[in-house]
């Protein structure tokens, strides 16, 4: 345990370091400032890769994506990113330098601080190096995409595809309000499908034959880097990055709430976490459409939760005794105790 004065923000610009790649414990060291496209060709040459990147992430740092917990396109098939952690190296706010967990799955007993101080974002530690697992290259990959209006032709196709048990690496929608955003119009599905040749052969064949029963218009994009910009974009204008949860079959019902309120959506319709684009930041807002969430059996996310009162009084209480114990002076990211509106 090694222990420094505390840093400001703009002391972590130069933590920008790839530390180590091993190739036969298939995991990375990397500082926060490196970026996910830096990463992803670094561990390229070693015919591996972070599962978690897709092409609209290539210029945000690992400190960004762990700390606001954004959305991983990926995550139906290999899980949140936040478990393809194995350890990291904080700072706490008193300056201690701490290392959690390392390069095993099954290294630690007790609590599991790695996950735990992920999870705070930022509140209770700072990230300032991640050891993430990382898995071989797939050896081929479709990008597919189709315009969809109907919100009830969208659940029936991911009614399809849970049958056929059919897992594409990517699956991500967005509705007309967000597609207005990157002067597109009407909703959109995107689908990457990837794996051997013989794999990829036969979920394109399963999948086409599903949507030309919905007759849905899904066609190969020979050149998907627009679609990745427009998704690029997308995160870049999206204000509510958690934004709210609903049981996936549920998200034809959630996709009208929005509507009538006029807010994009984009979104991985097999999951139900929707990454919301209103037209200004307003907490009552927000409120509302947590609660109808709620109605559909699904919730707010959890930094809203906390950051702006929508959290149970007794979670928010355990959160608040946390962020004493750890910076009892509130160095670090605040906590709001709640009734803030978001954006003052």
């Amino acid at each position: 345990m090694t222990t420094y004065k505390p840093y400001g923000i703009k002391d972590f610009q130069n933590w920008n370091k790839i530390r180590e790649i091993d190739a036969v414990n298939l995991t990375v060291t990397a500082e926060r400032g490196v970026t996910l496209g830096e990463l992803e060709d670094a561990v390229n040459e070693y015919g591996l890769h972070m599962a978690a990147m897709t092409e609209d992430l290539r210029d945000v740092t690992l400190g960004v994506f762990f700390a606001e917990q954004m959305l991983s396109l990926t995550s139906l098939r290999y899980n949140q990113p936040r478990y393809q952690v194995l350890g990291l190296e904080v700072m706490l706010a008193d300056g201690t330098v701490l290392q959690v967990a390392g390069k095993t799955v099954k290294n630690v007993t007790g609590y599991d601080m790695c996950r735990f101080y992920i999870s705070s974002r930022e509140t209770l530690a700072i990230p300032l190096a991640f050891t993430i697992k990382l898995i071989s290259q797939e050896p081929m990959q479709a990008v597919m995409e189709a315009p969809i209006a109907d919100t009830a032709v969208l659940m029936e196709l991911v009614r399809g595809l849970r049958q056929q048990k059919l897992n594409p690496k990517v699956c991500v929608y967005w509705n007309a309000a967000a597609a207005k955003q990157i002067e597109q119009t009407g909703g959109r599905l995107m689908m990457v499908c990837s794996g051997s040749a013989e794999r990829l052969q036969r979920d394109l064949w399963e999948i086409c034959k599903l949507a030309e029963a919905l007759q849905i218009d899904l066609k190969i994009n020979e050149q998907p880097e627009e679609l990745w910009r427009g998704l690029q974009q997308l995160r870049s204008r999206t204000i509510w990055n958690d934004g709210i949860k609903v049981p996936s079959l549920q998200c034809d019902v959630m996709l009208q709430e929005l509507e009538q309120n006029n807010i994009g959506c984009w979104y991985s319709p097999m999951q139900g976490s929707m990454q919301l684009i209103p037209q200004q930041a307003d907490a009552e807002v927000y409120r509302q459409l947590c609660e109808a969430a709620g109605r559909l059996g699904g919730c707010g996310n959890w930094y809203y939760q906390y950051q702006y009162g929508f959290a149970p009084a007794g979670a928010a209480k355990i959160w608040q005794q946390l962020k004493e114990k750890f910076d009892a002076e509130g160095r670090l990211n605040p906590v709001q105790k709640g009734g803030v509106q978001y954006g003052n």
